[in-house]
């Protein structure tokens, strides 16, 4: 019998790649898409993983039988962080926290997809979500992430609306001051990153980061950000020490992965 993944978002960025990298695996992957899922492309990616027998879509919480044993459970509370109505995101997160709890059994693993800035602000965001799972703390892993980049990228991100403007959909570039722009990591490399954190079967925190430093501004600037647009680095952040580091080097991938979220933004924006 095929290991059973949930996956909370699991139409949204991040969760996206994950549930075709998990299908790809051989896993059997059940969806719970957001509340506020992007309607125009909701549909593309349904058919994308849909013709895969191992995928099932929720469409409301439901509890999981308990002869039906859940080997991991993904939450992704990154692709959505840009969005300008966290109050409703934040409400979403806190649904789906509860019903994870529940759903989860004794050996079930967990892992909690979190944006970078998140390591630093007090760890209160972490510790919300840490309390959920006081229960089974040894089965839970934390993930940072950087500016993420690549098919399927929110249009709150600065490189897809800067694609769109390129395809003269888009006028003005904003860039959120929740862009992290220390690092850049294509959305396959870090992929692969998660998955090698997920099978070394390694609890705790983790921050997932290139080796090759300022690729946010090369990125930008390869996309025709403005000078004025882009902050200035002048120094990395520093992580608490006890924050396991992930490093991958994926320079090479920097302007194929970009080329590639061009053409698949080209091909699949709905008029």
């Amino acid at each position: 019998m095929n290991d059973s993944v949930i996956i909370y978002g699991g139409f949204e960025f991040m969760g996206f790649h994950l549930s075709k990298r998990l299908l790809e695996e051989g896993f059997n992957v059940t969806i719970v898409p957001s509340d506020i899922s992007d309607e125009d492309m909701l549909e593309n990616k349904r058919l994308e993983l849909g013709r895969n027998a191992n995928f099932l879509e929720w469409e409301k919480l439901i509890i999981p039988a308990k002869e039906d044993e859940v080997n991991l459970i993904i939450l992704d509370c990154y692709s959505l962080h840009l969005r300008n109505d966290t109050k409703k995101v934040n409400e979403m997160y806190d649904q789906w926290l509860k019903h994870a709890s529940y759903a989860a059994g004794k050996e079930t693993e967990m892992i909690v997809l979190l944006p970078a800035q998140s390591a630093l602000d007090q760890e209160y965001e972490r510790n919300e979500k840490k309390k959920s799972f006081q229960v089974m703390e040894n089965k839970l892993t934390i993930i940072f992430l950087p500016t993420i980049y690549g098919e399927w990228q929110p249009e709150e991100f600065a490189f897809q609306q800067a694609c769109l403007e390129k395809l003269e959909k888009k006028k003005d570039i904003r860039i959120s001051d929740r862009e992290w722009q220390e690092d850049a990591i294509y959305v396959q490399c870090a992929v692969d990153a998660i998955m090698e954190i997920f099978h070394k079967r390694t609890s705790g925190e983790w921050l997932i980061r290139n080796k090759i430093s300022d690729l946010w501004q090369h990125c930008a600037a390869m996309l025709s950000i403005r000078k004025e647009d882009i902050r200035k680095i002048d120094k990395q952040t520093e992580f608490p020490n006890h924050i396991k580091i992930q490093a991958i080097e994926a320079a090479e991938e920097k302007c194929e992965g970009l080329k590639k979220q061009q053409h698949h933004l080209q091909f699949n924006l709905i008029e």
